[in-house]
């Protein structure tokens, strides 16, 4: 049995001595019509009972349900499972109460009710429990990725007889065809990424964590170079039995739904040593992002009174686990126009010290925390604490076969060669330390790891810098963020009087940005568990990121960017393949889908609730956005708007607006209605305008209307 099937098999165990012990509550108010425990009432012995119970129970799951797989079982099975064990239960209960003469103690009802009870509430919380992993587990980002490599002919085969078992711990998520090119087709609704001739590039970049071999006898395949490449990166092959004579190496036999396979394996790893170093990231986690939370705020503070006004956290795309993409958090320690100050520096002699980092960024640096968000990157899972350099992609996709191997265990903050050899400058000998840390993985060897890093931090000479994410990443994405905040240049005067920008009242304004600021204050504050609540479930449903960040056109064509929740699936491929003609059409016109196949089940749920605008309430605190105002749009919908769009761009975009409470998708671009209305809103502005948009805004939620 694997780990994740002990871990299951561990909380089941847990969750029947909880059942049981209600229904030894229950049993106890039945016949004595109170919870007997045997301290307070000693001539009870109750308490006692229990306990024999639990112990027969204990030892039943070991002698008779030691490798219990539960989820293996359907509903029949299960309850002739559960007569089994508790046939056994009571046998060895009743022989301990025989022998030890104690049969006047208890009551023979109360034992009746106590395991008729314990029976059906098992039965009933292991199915839920089924459930829970069955579906919550398979569709997260958490189970296991395979590619299945096979022939044309045996593909729908495999995957049928696949999808027959009760494969909650891994799923097929892509297929390689060996014997003809059917790139972007779909098999069973699973994508073929790969042939014969692109398969082993596929492998390497993919995010798979292991790779099924079901190759028929008449197809000529080179089976050990291909084993051999696949495992030189780290990953995990299952090669099916039938098709491959069995020989000596290290392997393991198991079962890949109903197929008996051979897995190599590079290196097996005690459950309990990998639960104690996710209980090491999750304490580091929480310690770490409770640290860089308190220290967010003075840090944005600091850029603003330094002029530097602009991101003070930044996402960069690294690549974790097997292939996995993921955005990894930095305090930014340059100024937003480092490219241009060092190009002017490199021109003028490279005189004084560098001009692209601030005063804030000297002193992140000086303190050594400009990686202290990745703390947020340990707590959700995308990194540990300790592990292999997290590598760019662009590296990556460079790496050799024996560099990715490094990967097969979480990237980590620091690492075996970081803390070893980087203040040395021996760069030769991180591919060595990182086969090394995988080879030898143990948790009293992250330990040494973390004590040795800490070290090196406190009695370094030198300031300690951990070069995860080079300066030239930093300048990359300073460069892309000037690039997409870059002003919309549009025509800003007209003659004609029906696209002159109507002035707004000064104590208009105030009164709008006053209440803006309040509004949203107390939104983040009372809605944090909310805030949590979702987030969670959104990171849940599929392991993706939790907020997603999109460049839109703001107040006088400033480019901002607009924070939700994350309610369409990570990777939806393109477009032309997964749309119909009509949605395509609609999309090209409207920027938006009816009955779009992108967005995910959490995703609808707060696409038509709006809960997945609540991030925006950092944006209306900010001043991108206003809590009244119209939609904020893409560059591409100005073009829409013709020459009014210095007139639209003349007010500040809302959370909520004239359009959105009053119509929403019921008004669109093509009827030329939505533009009118937008038009409508920013004539009439006005404070009595806004208190009658905001408390239609609330009846429209409740009631959904127009909502997709």
């Amino acid at each position: 049995m694997d780990s994740k099937k002990w871990i299951v098999r561990y909380i089941e165990l847990a969750l029947d001595v909880i059942v049981m012990f209600v229904a030894y509550a229950v049993a106890n108010k039945i016949k004595f019509g109170g919870f007997r425990t045997g301290i307070l009432y000693p001539e009870g012995r109750y308490l006692t009972l229990f306990l024999i119970e639990m112990a027969a129970y204990g030892i039943v799951s070991l002698l008779f349900f030691v490798n219990d797989n539960l989820l293996a079982r359907n509903a029949a099975q299960e309850i002739l499972a559960l007569i089994k064990m508790f046939a056994y239960t009571v046998a060895l209960t009743a022989l301990f109460i025989y022998f030890t003469k104690s049969a006047e103690y208890y009551s023979r009802e109360q034992m009746i009710w106590f395991f008729a009870i314990s029976f059906w509430l098992v039965f009933f919380v292991r199915q839920w429990l089924k459930r829970i992993i069955m579906k919550s587990y398979h569709r997260s980002g958490a189970n296991e990725k395979i590619m299945l490599v096979t022939t044309s002919d045996q593909a729908e085969r495999v995957i049928k007889r696949i999808k027959e078992t009760r494969n909650w711990y891994f799923r097929i998520s892509s297929i390689a065809i060996l014997d003809k090119n059917m790139i972007g087709e779909e098999i069973n609704k699973i994508e073929v990424v790969a042939d014969a001739g692109n398969l082993m590039e596929l492998i390497s970049t993919s995010e798979i964590d292991s790779v099924f071999l079901h190759v028929p006898e008449y197809y000529c395949f080179q089976y050990k170079k291909f084993i051999n490449d696949v495992r030189s990166m780290g990953k995990t092959i299952h090669l099916n039995i039938d098709e491959y004579e069995l020989h000596s190496g290290s392997r393991q036999l198991q079962y890949l739904g109903k197929f008996a396979v051979v897995s190599w394996i590079g290196k097996y790893y005690r459950l309990r040593e990998l639960v104690f170093k996710r209980l090491m990231d999750v304490i580091g986690g929480l310690i770490g992002t409770v640290l860089f939370v308190i220290l967010w705020p003075f840090f944005a503070l600091a850029h603003w009174i330094e002029g530097d006004k602009g991101h003070t956290i930044m996402p960069i795309v690294r690549v974790g686990k097997n292939g996995r993409r993921f955005y990894m958090y930095k305090f930014r320690t340059m100024y937003l126009d480092a490219q241009e100050r060092y190009m002017v520096w490199k021109m003028d002699g490279s005189i004084g010290k560098d001009p692209r980092y601030s005063k804030v960024g000297r002193v992140i640096k000086a303190l050594g925390i400009e990686l202290l968000p990745n703390a947020w990157n340990v707590l959700w899972g995308d990194m540990s604490i300790v592990g292999a350099k997290a590598p760019s992609l662009p590296d990556f996709i460079g790496y050799s076969k024996e560099q990715r191997k490094g990967l097969r265990l979480k990237p980590g903050v620091t690492g075996f060669w970081r803390a070893y050899y980087k203040e040395r400058g021996i760069e030769a000998l991180q591919q060595e330390c990182d086969d090394y840390y995988i080879e030898e993985y143990s948790t009293r060897l992250d330990l040494q790891i973390i004590g040795r890093a800490l070290l090196n931090k406190f009695t370094s000479k030198r300031i300690y810098r951990d070069h995860s994410v080079d300066f030239e990443d930093e300048m990359a994405f300073l460069a892309d963020i000037q690039a997409d905040e870059a002003p919309l240049v549009y025509e800003k005067d007209y003659d004609e009087p029906e696209l002159q920008t109507r002035k707004s009242n000064p104590v208009y304004a105030v009164l709008k940005r006053a209440f803006d600021i309040v509004s949203s204050l107390l939104g983040m504050i009372i809605l944090s568990p909310v805030f949590l609540i979702l987030a969670i479930m959104v990171r849940w449903e599929d392991g993706g990121s939790v907020f997603y960040g999109h460049t839109r056109v703001g107040y006088h064509g400033k480019k901002i960017t607009v924070y939700k929740f994350r309610s369409m699936k990570m990777r939806v491929g393109d477009l032309e393949k997964i749309l119909t003609p009509e949605q395509l059409e609609q999309y090209k016109k409207e920027f938006k889908i009816d009955n779009d196949p992108r967005i995910t089940r959490i995703g609808n749920i707060l696409r038509k609730t709006s809960l997945d605008e609540l991030p925006q309430l950092f944006n209306i605190f900010k001043g991108d956005l206003s809590v009244i105002g119209p939609r904020p749009i893409v560059a591409k919908e100005t073009a829409i708007y013709g020459r009014q769009v210095a007139k639209l761009l003349s007010v500040k975009p809302g959370l909520t607006g004239y359009w959105q409470a009053y119509a929403r998708n019921n008004a669109t671009y093509e009827s030329g209605e939505r533009q009118k209305m937008e038009m409508y809103y920013v004539d009439n502005r006005s404070l009595w305008l806004d208190i009658k948009i905001l408390f239609r805004t609330v009846i429209s939620v409740i009631k959904r209307d127009g909502a997709e």
